[in-house]
């Protein structure tokens, strides 16, 4: 196992659970904090507690690295297999930061047993299975179909009929048919080239493949753990009762945790949970316009709006919602008519743009403090026979480990850029960061909010990433020193979104 002086003891980890003190810890522990640094002057009594308050001061200036650095492994801290234990990993010295800023500093080599994650016997995920058998036939059947491409004109018309079955098959998704397409495929193929079919795949692929495909994932994640050392006597009764033993030093160590993973998929990328919360206030916003444009009355119309206001708040156009809660202050119960369609389509249009503002904003982020560091995936295989529980596999590249960086405010598909940054710029300062990631956009379309049309083409271009130069960029002009600014992306001659 890993020694004393690299992981906390069970103790040890209850006594200082947070780096907040031996008070219970919230997950607010790790979000950006004011500082106060104590103040040392002549003739001051000095008690443990002005000591103490010093050491908080430097470890709370040391955390805030986190913020321009980031968090994850540094450097070492590869894992790899015990080889005096088959369920066992080996952790080399390393150092990395948690997400609340803590320095981890493994000195030495530790072991640390997966005993207790390996499986009772060889796993067997059924879903997992269909995946990797319609991977493999996927594979096959682009092999050969790449050995058809190799061939004469004369030869790949012989064959033809059974590349379209193939084709077919595969646009599909069908594993039943794909596998009798590849086979009819194989059959005809044997007569321009005996040895059309023969396999290629080699066999260390096929047996590690195998392997795998039997046993248990499960993720290693590090975190920092602290525990009391050198314990001493207090020499005299004071303030703080009579003497007691007390721990004159703390250790910074860490400790391992594991979770097993469920159908071995990769980690879920920052990008798809992001994505989710985008579409969910694009539909909100989207109801909310469709709601105000069929208010057949100012009563039904100032509900909606109210709601609205009710559940946000201002960002950085603050007229908008002093202007929304003009509209229903000037209704009386004489006129129960809705107010008139371009008032309420501009007041609408400003208050989505700035709500829609407000949430790309980066602020500082925060994390739990229970998130580990992904440290590296390994898949276990259980007893089987005379064999014990033991290791298959590492993986110690991400997405299972974590190298030191950012978790990006607004993240983006691999390749692509999150035009949110952009919302809510001056047009001069957009179309120069646009060139700089390889997209040139000669103009900036200018958008009138004044109406349910103008209102509804805003709402379409709704696109927040792009892979290529391909979009238009939608403008609305506020005059005077604030001038032309962005509010919406969409995919060059199209009303869609990506």
């Amino acid at each position: 196992m890993l020694t004393k002086s690299q992981t906390a003891t069970a103790k040890g980890a209850a006594q200082h659970a947070c780096s907040c003190g031996c008070a219970p810890c919230p997950k607010e522990c790790c979000d950006l904090a004011c500082l106060v640094r104590p103040n040392f002057f002549c003739g001051q009594l000095l008690t443990d507690a002005d000591l103490t308050a010093l050491v908080e001061w430097n470890r709370a200036r040391f955390s805030l690295a986190r913020f321009r650095h980031g968090w994850g492994v540094v450097c070492g801290l590869e894992v790899t297999c015990d080889s005096n234990n088959p369920a066992g990993v080996r952790i080399h010295p390393g150092y990395a930061v948690d997400c609340c800023g803590n320095d981890i500093v493994v000195c030495e080599t530790g072991t640390q047993s997966l005993a207790d994650a390996c499986p009772k016997t060889a796993c067997f995920d059924p879903y997992d299975a269909r995946r990797r058998a319609w991977e493999d036939a996927q594979r096959h059947a682009n092999g050969l179909l790449q050995r058809v491409a190799d061939k004469t004109d004369e030869q790949q018309q012989l064959v033809q009929q059974q590349v379209d079955g193939v084709q077919k098959a595969l646009n599909a998704g069908d594993l039943g048919r794909l596998r009798e397409a590849v086979k009819a495929l194989e059959d005809a193929g044997r007569k321009i080239d005996p040895h059309f079919a023969d396999s290629e795949q080699s066999s260390a692929a096929g047996l590690f493949d195998s392997l795998l495909a039997g046993a248990q994932a499960v993720d290693l994640f590090l975190h920092y753990a602290e525990y009391g050392d050198e314990p001493q006597t207090a020499l005299r009764r004071g303030a703080c009762g009579a003497g007691e033993c007390q721990d004159s030093r703390v250790r910074e160590a860490c400790r391992l945790s594991w979770q097993i993973v469920v159908g071995r998929n990769a980690p879920r990328s920052p990008w798809d949970a992001w994505q989710e919360q985008y579409d969910q206030r694009r539909m909100a916003a989207e109801e909310f316009a469709r709601r105000m444009q069929e208010a057949k009355d100012s009563k039904a119309l100032c509900t909606y709006l109210t709601d609205w206001l009710d559940n946000h708040t201002p960002g950085q156009f603050c007229f908008a919602y002093d202007w929304a809660k003009q509209i229903c202050a000037n209704r009386t119960k004489r006129d129960e008519r809705a107010p008139a369609e371009r008032e309420v389509s501009e007041a609408v249009f400003w208050l989505i743009v700035d709500d829609l503002i407000a949430w790309l904003a980066c602020g500082c982020p925060n994390c739990d403090k229970a998130t580990g560091i992904p440290l590296a995936r390994v898949w276990l295989r259980g007893a089987e026979r005379d064999q014990p529980c033991r290791i298959v596999a590492i993986d110690n590249a991400a997405p299972y480990r974590r190298p030191l960086g950012h978790d990006d405010c607004l993240p983006s598909r691999p390749g692509c850029i999150n035009l949110g940054q952009f919302i809510g710029q001056p047009w001069a300062a957009v179309q120069s960061d646009l060139a700089a990631h390889g997209i040139v956009v000669n103009a900036c379309e200018s958008i009138m909010p004044n109406n349910w049309e103008a209102l509804a083409s805003f709402l379409r271009c709704r696109m927040i990433v792009r892979c290529n130069e391909n979009i238009r960029v939608l403008c609305v002009d506020l005059g005077g020193m604030w001038g032309r600014r962005v509010v919406a992306f969409c995919p060059a001659g199209q009303g869609e979104h990506s």
